[in-house]
Protein backbone atom coordinates (compact mmCIF):
# COMPACT_ATOMS: atom_id res chain seq x y z
CA UNK A 1 0.00 0.00 0.00
CA UNK A 2 0.73 3.89 -0.41
CA UNK A 3 -0.02 6.96 0.72
CA UNK A 4 -2.84 7.29 -1.45
CA UNK A 5 -4.25 3.91 -0.96
CA UNK A 6 -7.90 3.26 0.77
CA UNK A 7 -7.72 2.61 4.51
CA UNK A 8 -10.80 -0.35 5.95
CA UNK A 9 -11.52 -0.45 9.38
CA UNK A 10 -12.72 -3.10 11.63
CA UNK A 11 -12.57 -4.81 14.86
CA UNK A 12 -9.71 -7.15 16.81
CA UNK A 13 -12.84 -10.15 16.71
CA UNK A 14 -10.78 -13.11 15.37
CA UNK A 15 -13.19 -14.69 13.11
CA UNK A 16 -14.16 -11.02 11.22
CA UNK A 17 -10.32 -9.95 11.53
CA UNK A 18 -9.38 -12.96 9.69
CA UNK A 19 -12.38 -12.76 7.02
CA UNK A 20 -11.35 -9.67 6.31
CA UNK A 21 -7.08 -10.20 6.57
CA UNK A 22 -8.03 -12.93 3.73
CA UNK A 23 -10.36 -10.71 1.48
CA UNK A 24 -8.45 -8.27 1.25
CA UNK A 25 -5.11 -10.04 0.70
CA UNK A 26 -3.07 -8.82 -2.45
CA UNK A 27 -4.99 -6.18 -2.50
CA UNK A 28 -3.29 -2.06 -2.40
CA UNK A 29 -5.13 -1.10 0.86
CA UNK A 30 -4.51 -0.86 4.66
CA UNK A 31 -6.00 -2.08 7.78
CA UNK A 32 -6.40 -0.46 10.72
CA UNK A 33 -8.10 -2.67 13.44
CA UNK A 34 -9.90 -1.07 17.03
CA UNK A 35 -9.91 -2.98 19.94
CA UNK A 36 -13.14 -3.58 20.89
CA UNK A 37 -11.36 -6.36 23.38
CA UNK A 38 -12.19 -9.36 20.98
CA UNK A 39 -15.99 -8.35 20.03
CA UNK A 40 -17.47 -7.88 16.91
CA UNK A 41 -18.41 -5.01 15.21
CA UNK A 42 -21.80 -4.97 15.81
CA UNK A 43 -21.68 -5.46 19.43
CA UNK A 44 -18.65 -3.51 19.82
CA UNK A 45 -20.31 -0.16 18.57
CA UNK A 46 -23.40 -0.95 20.96
CA UNK A 47 -20.64 -1.24 23.83
CA UNK A 48 -18.77 2.00 22.56
CA UNK A 49 -15.31 0.05 22.12
CA UNK A 50 -16.28 0.69 17.85
CA UNK A 51 -16.79 3.90 17.30
CA UNK A 52 -15.24 7.56 16.71
CA UNK A 53 -13.47 8.19 20.12
CA UNK A 54 -11.59 4.39 19.34
CA UNK A 55 -11.56 5.29 15.83
CA UNK A 56 -9.23 9.07 16.65
CA UNK A 57 -7.39 6.99 19.25
CA UNK A 58 -5.99 4.67 16.71
CA UNK A 59 -5.40 6.90 14.06
CA UNK A 60 -3.49 8.93 16.28
CA UNK A 61 -1.49 6.02 17.56
CA UNK A 62 -0.94 4.62 14.56
CA UNK A 63 0.19 8.32 12.96
CA UNK A 64 -2.16 7.24 10.12
CA UNK A 65 -1.75 10.98 8.74
CA UNK A 66 1.64 10.39 8.40
CA UNK A 67 1.29 7.15 6.32
CA UNK A 68 -1.65 8.00 3.89
CA UNK A 69 -2.36 11.70 2.11
CA UNK A 70 -6.17 11.58 2.56
CA UNK A 71 -8.87 11.67 5.56
CA UNK A 72 -10.75 8.49 3.89
CA UNK A 73 -11.80 5.59 6.17
CA UNK A 74 -13.94 3.05 5.00
CA UNK A 75 -15.83 1.63 7.92
CA UNK A 76 -18.14 -1.25 7.91
CA UNK A 77 -21.82 -0.68 8.36
CA UNK A 78 -22.48 -2.38 11.47
CA UNK A 79 -20.41 0.22 12.97
CA UNK A 80 -22.51 3.15 12.10
CA UNK A 81 -24.20 3.31 15.37
CA UNK A 82 -20.79 4.11 17.02
CA UNK A 83 -19.42 6.10 14.90
CA UNK A 84 -19.87 9.74 13.95
CA UNK A 85 -18.23 11.56 10.95
CA UNK A 86 -18.96 15.31 12.75
CA UNK A 87 -16.60 14.30 15.23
Amino acid sequence: PDKNSPVIVTANYKLTFDVVRNAISGMNLWMLVLNTHGVNVWCAAGKGTFGTGEIARMVKMTKLATIVSHRNLIVPQLGAPGVSAQD
